[in-house]
């Protein structure tokens, strides 16, 4: 019975997340001084609902994981502006460089995040993992169709689009007078999937626009008028562009950057004629990918290297990037301390770095013994975050790194320890941070709860051994699969802290399992982003 309870509370706890919930933001009127804060899926959701405020301004204010739009009724995601003449978007939308993660579509009519936008202003977002298709025309990841003024500014895309006529990873039609600058795709891009013309991995149809500085790298397919970079192209202005992925098309007019064009496309816009398979294009600069991959082609063309582009190869393939959508040079995969007497081991590892100079590592008393904040004798220096040491890392690199320190002779108190993670021009960045008790040693084993709970998407699990052993400490979801390992190594006797990053995951429960020698305990946690 206990078992049929528990079956159906998981059930429900399902049945509500995959339910189209459309919650109005918070916080916001929609007006220019008060724009709308879109902050959950379900503030995505209602947003989609309401053509009514497609002329307002809207603000993001976290990631947003939109997984769940795959399982919504009437083909998915139901993008935000449509074809009839009253429901076009004609607002504002600022992403501030939060992600929108899984969004999937499979509709006909104009399709993309947003469906139609005219005199609009979309920037700072950015989509992952997205899965769009249509049986129509006017596809892209994250337009279907502009027009007029309509502004995309700092956005990018990654995942697959397929259409029929007009499909582009960024956008499918891209009409008069629209600006595009400072974007970039990485997706699968497939036209004509009906039959349909006009097919690029930014753009399948540009037509009297600016498109500057934006890049395109995955592969493109098509019937004709198939470019890596756009299919079509009439008296635009294109500056400062380039693609690098396998371009095909059954018809005449298939080029390396562009399928075919009226006019508009500078010398200083490029395609990798090895990578793309194409030796032609309708204009631009062919080169190698050795060549591609080395700065100076770009920047004796007037490219600037000093703000807006940069190039490194343990980054985008070593082709240049935009450097203001680059991302953090070190990932950090795990974080741990654990406590041997008055000694505190410091572990972590790195799932790829890029220009890392080093960590320095970081200390800060939180309480004292007997009390519960810290002495106001010990105010200070030990209040604040003190350096205890460095550990160089490992520059650039695509492998996985694992890192220790030894903090010694530590007194007793509560404590927290961060990373911070240098780059080799100075720039830096913190980790989480974990807390560890040296008031006293453990007698019994001991599994806590994870502290935030509900969490999104970091939270911190505590546990203590009354003796060294081999400690596995493992996640699963409700389904039993694993999905982290978070210990798995010989720890000393103490208590222990670890850091757990649900930020590649989906919303819903997870389990938590420890073992020890005999010891095992397992506890629930919830994710919800």
């Amino acid at each position: 019975m206990k078992k049929f309870f528990y079956t159906m509370a998981i059930l429900l706890f399902y049945i509500n997340l995959l339910a189209q919930t459309a919650d109005a933001p918070l916080v916001g009127d929609g007006s220019m001084s008060s724009p709308y804060e879109i902050a959950t899926l379900n503030n995505l959701y209602w947003l989609t609902q309401n053509n009514s405020e497609w002329g307002k301004y809207f603000v993001q204010t976290a990631d947003i994981d939109a997984s769940l739009s795959s399982g919504w009724s009437g083909g998915g995601f139901s993008p935000i502006g449509t074809a009839s003449a009253t429901t076009k978007f004609t607002g504002q939308y600022d992403g501030q460089g939060h992600t929108i993660s899984g969004i999937t579509i499979n509709r006909s009519g104009y399709v993309g995040m947003f469906g139609y936008a005219k005199y609009a202003v979309i920037k700072n977002i950015v989509l992952t993992n997205i899965d769009i298709t249509s049986a129509g025309s006017y596809t892209g990841g994250l337009v279907g169709l502009t027009s007029d003024t309509t502004s995309i500014t700092n956005c990018y895309v990654t995942g697959s689009v397929a259409g029929n006529a007009y499909t582009g990873g960024l956008i499918g039609y891209s009409s008069i007078y629209t600006k595009i600058n400072y974007c970039f795709t990485d997706a699968v891009v497939q036209g004509g999937v009906s039959g349909g013309s006009y097919t690029g991995g930014l753009c399948g149809y540009d037509a009297q626009g600016t498109i500057t500085n934006c890049y395109s790298v995955g592969n493109v397919s098509g019937e004709d008028y198939v470019g890596g970079f756009i299919g079509r192209t009439l008296a635009s202005n294109v500056t400062k562009c380039y693609s690098s992925g396998d371009v095909t098309g059954t018809g005449s007019n298939v080029g390396g950057l562009v399928g075919n064009k009226i006019a508009g496309i500078d010398s200083n816009c490029f395609w990798d004629m090895d990578a793309s398979g194409q030796t032609s294009s309708a204009t631009g600069t062919g080169e190698s990918t050795s060549n591609m991959k080395t700065e100076s082609t770009f920047s004796t063309n007037g490219w600037d290297f000093t703000s807006v582009w940069s190039i490194s190869p343990g980054y985008n393939n070593g082709y240049p990037y935009l450097g203001s959508v680059a991302p953090l040079p070190v990932e950090l995969t795990t974080f741990t301390a654990s406590i041997n007497n008055n000694k505190v081991l410091l572990s972590w590892s790195t799932a790829t770095e890029v220009n890392n100079y080093g960590f320095e590592l970081e200390r800060q008393l939180t309480t004292t013994p007997g009390s519960a904040t810290p002495s106001s004798s010990r105010r200070g220096k030990d209040v604040e975050w003190i350096k205890i040491g460095f550990v160089p890392g490992s520059g650039t690199s695509n492998s996985t790194k694992e890192y220790s320190f030894i903090d010694k002779n530590v007194p007793a108190g509560n404590y927290k320890y961060r990373l911070k993670q240098i780059d080799n021009d100075g720039t830096f960045e913190y980790s989480d941070e974990v807390v560890v008790d040296l008031n006293s040693a453990s007698d019994v084993y001991t599994l806590q709860q994870n502290y935030p709970n509900p969490f999104n998407p970091a939270t911190k699990i505590n546990f203590a051994i009354p003796q060294s052993g081999n400690v596995t400490l493992k996640v699963y979801n409700v389904l039993g699969e694993e999905v982290a390992t978070l210990v798995n190594s010989n720890m000393q006797a103490g208590n222990h802290s670890v850091s757990f990053n649900g930020k590649n995951l989906s919303s819903g429960i997870y389990v938590y399992r420890i073992v020890s020698g005999s010891y095992t305990d397992v506890k629930k946690m919830l994710l919800l982003k």
